[in-house]
Formats: C-alpha cells, structure tokens, sequence
C-alpha cells in the first residue's frame, strides 16, 4: 500500500505556491475531503485524453441539466474535455469518470461572470500558471499516472501553512 507524501512548496512562482501529495490513490472520499476546504459551488474539471465513446461521455452528454460540456476541438494525447458541474454533480460521477482511464484531471472554480465561452479556446488548462493569471484562485491537478495530486494557488487568496495542515491531517 502506498503511503501519501506531501509537501509545500512555498512562493514557488511568486505568488503563487503549491502543495504535492505524492504516493497517492484517490478516492471518492479523499477528493470530497479536498474539494471540501475549497468549497466552490461550480466547477470546472478538464480531462486530458477521455475516450469520447466512455460511459462517463454518455453519461455527462445526456444530462444537460447538470452537467456543461465542451469537447477537444483536436484528437491528440493532450485534448482536454471540459465540463462545467457543481461540487456535488462532479463527486456523483466521479467514480465513473475514474473508470474511463484519463490521463489527468485539473479542477477549479468555475465564475459565472467568464461563462463558458472561455472554454472553447485552445487553451491547455493544466497549466496551472495561466490559470492562476486568469483570476483562478486554485488548481487542483489530479496525475493518475503518478498517483499525484498537485494543488497550485496563489496566495493572496490562501495561506499556504494553513491549507498544507488541512491537507496533511
């Protein structure tokens, strides 16, 4: 079994800091945990290199009423879908977004005021710095490959001390 690492990395790129758990399976119940300290109430979740035909796909697609999604205008490893959802939308399907094997996950806090036109553009969105350039407050990335998660935000908004002891406990 592997045992999580984390650690912060403190004024990493300016304003910006990050915190890495390493060695880590995620779960429903930790990302619930995680997602928890931010609190959003929409977010956006981009998946990189999602099987358009997955069972996830479908079932986002047939619910329109819950779920906002953009597909890769490309097909290349590094295609990102983007889908707008709440918090409780995003836990529900989580398990099964999991089963579709994507390469990774980035999540952040959708505002309303951007829309979901900002979506369309070619932008990759697991890069974390132009995000936080974007007015996003926090990125959590998710590497399954890795058994990764990479929490980047600026901290202005967030003290780094203080979400590395709610992440650590």
């Amino acid at each position: 079994m592997l045992r999580a690492k984390v650690k912060k990395y403190k004024n990493y790129f300016g304003n910006v800091s990050f915190i890495l758990i390493t060695n880590y399976i995620c779960s429903l119940n930790v990302m619930k945990q995680i997602l928890d300290i931010f609190d959003p109430q929409k977010i956006v979740f981009a998946i990189a290199a999602l099987d358009q035909n997955s069972d996830f796909v479908k079932y986002v697609s047939s619910r329109k009423n819950q779920f906002e999604i953009v597909f890769p205008k490309n097909d290349t490893i590094t295609s990102e879908t983007r889908v707008i959802s709440s918090s409780e939308d995003f836990l529900s399907v989580f398990e099964l977004l999991f089963k579709s094997e994507p390469r990774y996950i980035s999540l952040y806090e959708h505002k309303e005021k951007r829309g979901i036109a900002h979506l369309n553009d070619n932008k990759v969105l697991s890069d974390d710095a132009i995000l936080l350039k974007e007015n996003v407050g926090y990125v959590i990335s998710i590497i399954l490959e890795e058994n990764s998660v990479k929490i980047t935000f600026d901290i202005n908004l967030y003290d780094v001390d203080g979400l590395f002891n709610k992440i650590k406990s």
